[in-house]
C-alpha cells in the first residue's frame, strides 16, 4: 500500500521517475515502523535495479549497434589516422619533450645567462 501510494504521488508530482518524492514518501510512511537506514538501503537498491542497470544494457546495445554500423567507416578513418599519426608522432613527442624540460633548465642555477 504505501509503495503504490508513493508511485502514484510520485506520478502526480511530475518529476522525472518521481526521484526524490518517492523515496521521501517511503521514508516518512515507513519511519515509525523501521529504521531510516533499514529503508534506505532497499530504496537505492530499487532505484539501480529498476534505473540505472537497464540504462546501462541500453546503453551498452547502442555503442554495438553503433560500432556494427559504422565498422567499415572507422576501419578506413583508423588506417588514415594511423598513418598519418606515424609520421608526426616524433614531431610531437619532440615539443612535448622540449617544452616540458625548458622551464626546468631555464631556472637550474647552471644556466646563467
Amino acid at each position: 500500500m504505501f509503495f503504490a501510494l508513493a508511485q502514484i504521488i510520485g506520478l502526480i508530482s511530475t518529476v522525472p521517475g518521481g526521484l526524490g518524492v518517492f523515496e521521501t514518501l517511503m521514508l516518512f510512511m515507513l519511519e515509525p515502523y523501521f529504521d531510516k537506514v533499514d529503508i534506505i538501503r532497499p530504496l537505492l537498491l530499487f532505484r539501480a535495479i529498476y534505473y540505472f542497470i537497464p540504462f546501462l544494457f541500453g546503453f551498452l546495445a547502442l555503442i554495438i549497434y553503433e560500432f556494427e554500423e559504422r565498422e567499415i567507416f572507422l576501419k578506413k578513418i583508423g588506417k588514415a589516422t594511423y598513418s598519418s599519426l606515424s609520421e608526426l608522432t616524433p614531431q610531437i613527442l619532440s615539443i612535448l619533450i622540449f617544452l616540458e624540460v625548458s622551464p626546468s633548465f631555464f631556472r637550474s642555477p647552471a644556466f646563467k645567462p
